[in-house]
């Protein structure tokens, strides 16, 4: 069903969507401006109309970023006005001002390029129109409301206008309904001028009712200061001064924008209050920790805080026999107890339960890494210092000529283990080392280095060479996996949680337990090289 809501000269087609009415009454002075601009009177053939109507966009309160509807129709022969028709859109927007009209009954146009004629008329373009609550003619409105006046009437005679002036200027312009006139003190004839500008535009948004903004202070536009302005820019290149007349040739309807900055001097999201900040989460800081000692041993199993062995002081042996009912050789056995004690790693944070209750898992999962981190330096740290501890100390052979100094540690350390029946499976150098390892020359080229080789390991003779930073300057150990053990307890570092209760937290606590022995210690060799 149609339903026609009438509000003066506006009315709604609630089934179409079509919202018609007269925006601009013919012959109707305006009220005054909210800059205090004189009313404008309109004849039929004074608004331009675009082509295009749907270019001229229908929103609310003048306010531009608040579109509701677009132009269907316009129609200047209308007796009372400019007649015009606008299709609401089928927006959440669109049908709630539908539903309820609230106080947005009036339609009211916004015009730009203005031109003020002297018998009280003006000629303008129409760019786009608003649902508003009152506006400034009585049929229609756009300005911001004040009392209708009329023009004030020009008390001088027009045909001659005498100015004061403290210099003449080059040249005088007067605008006319139909055009603009140029005199020039040295010229007797006019030079006639197409006015192709506005004398003022109006912008497309109002200025809230009951603001009152401060006066400020009145510059002198009077003919006199014109022509002064006029002489100062001519004699002196200072425009400065006829920058107040181009602000009052443009009467501009409402206010100019403001600007409104997003950070800066001024800014409304200096401390991302509008938008808030954006979350990063952990930012990369490294790679994970990954040990690189208690790989190269024997591991096991830690089930009680000592892990205790023993091993052979002298083994049982055979001999030559003769037989015959001779005695069998036979010598005497020994034993040697060895025991090795647990190290304990533990650490521990009360966490503000908000990191759970508000579900800030990123953050929890971070500090668990952390921690396994930290236990994972701390442990491989340890089995370092033990494995290095408990080594065999060898004494390197001479270096002649362009050896390597590191290459001729390695083979010798490498012959001390393998000379106790076991097989090196891993070399550890510190930097100094690694670096005469690379740099070794072997007929004008490093002899160790090719596209495939890596920065933490390398092979000498088939033997791992692994650099860790850790070892003392010069230090080489080369070891047999199987004689040397880390012990450790499974699960570790091992996680314990508890409510605290009194001050709203989550306690987390992590604890570790590796015991490192090197049980064979003629099958890990260990040397120091001296660089000058």
């Amino acid at each position: 069903m149609t339903e026609d809501l009438e509000f003066g000269l506006f009315a709604v087609d609630q089934d179409s969507r079509i919202v018609r009415g007269i925006i601009v009454p013919w012959g109707e002075a305006s009220a005054v401006s909210s800059t205090g601009n004189a009313p404008l009177t309109f004849r039929p053939e004074d608004i331009r109309v675009p082509r295009d109507h749907s270019v001229v966009v229908l929103n609310r309160h003048h306010d531009r970023y608040d579109p509701i509807g677009r132009g269907v129709k316009f129609d200047s022969s209308h007796e009372r006005g400019l007649y015009a028709e606008y299709r609401i859109a089928e927006t959440e927007e669109g049908d709630a001002w539908l539903a309820d009209h609230g106080s947005l009954v009036r339609l009211s146009p916004e015009l730009r390029d203005i031109t003020r004629h002297a018998d009280g008329h003006a000629t303008a373009t129409l760019t786009g129109s608003a649902l508003v609550e009152a506006g400034a003619f009585a049929s229609a409105g756009l300005f911001a409301i004040g009392d209708v006046v009329d023009a004030p009437a020009p008390e001088a005679d027009p045909a001659h206008i005498v100015l004061d002036a403290e210099a003449a200027p080059e040249d005088i312009t007067v605008r006319t309904p139909e055009g603009s006139t140029v005199y020039t003190p040295d010229d007797e004839t006019p030079s006639e001028e197409t006015n192709e500008e506005g004398e003022f535009a109006m912008s497309n948004s109002l200025v809230p009712d009951g603001v009152q903004t401060p006066e400020a202070p009145k510059a002198d536009l009077s003919a006199r200061g014109l022509f002064a302005a006029v002489h100062k820019a001519h004699t002196e290149g200072d425009t400065s001064a006829l920058v107040p007349f181009h602000k009052a040739s443009q009467e501009a309807g409402l206010f100019a924008l403001s600007d409104v900055k997003f950070n800066g001097t001024g800014g409304l999201n200096n401390n991302d209050q509008l938008t808030g900040p954006r979350y990063l989460g952990e930012l990369w800081a490294g790679r994970r920790f990954d040990r690189t000692v208690v790989p190269l041993l024997t591991q096991d199993t830690l089930t009680s805080l000592n892990a205790t062995g023993w091993v052979w002081n002298a083994k049982p042996t055979m001999a030559t026999w003769a037989g015959n009912k001779a005695a069998v050789p036979s010598n005497t056995p020994t034993v040697t107890p060895t025991s090795y004690a647990a190290q304990r790693f533990a650490g521990g944070h009360d966490l503000a339960r908000e990191f759970y209750d508000f579900n800030q898992t990123d953050v929890i999962e971070s500090y668990v890494r952390a921690m396994v981190d930290s236990y994972a330096t701390l442990s491989d740290a340890y089995a370092l210092t033990q494995l290095v501890a408990g080594a065999t100390a060898v004494t390197l052979g001479a270096v002649t000529g362009t050896q390597s100094k590191a290459v001729n540690a390695i083979i010798d350390l490498a012959t001390a283990v393998a000379n106790n029946r076991a097989t090196p499976s891993y070399a550890l150098v510190g930097a100094s080392v690694y670096r005469d390892i690379f740099t070794t020359q072997q007929t004008g080229s490093y002899a160790y280095v090719s596209g495939e080789a890596e920065i933490n390991v390398g092979r000498i003779a088939g033997i791992p060479v692994y650099f860790d930073g850790r070892l003392a300057a010069g230090q080489v150990v080369v070891g047999s996996k199987e004689a040397a053990t880390a012990w450790e307890l499974a699960g570790s570092p091992i996680r314990v949680q508890a409510n605290d209760l009194v001050n709203g937290g989550i306690d987390n606590a992590f604890f570790g337990y590796i015991a490192v022995g090197v049980t064979f210690p003629g099958a890990v060799a260990k040397a120091t090289i001296t660089y000058a």
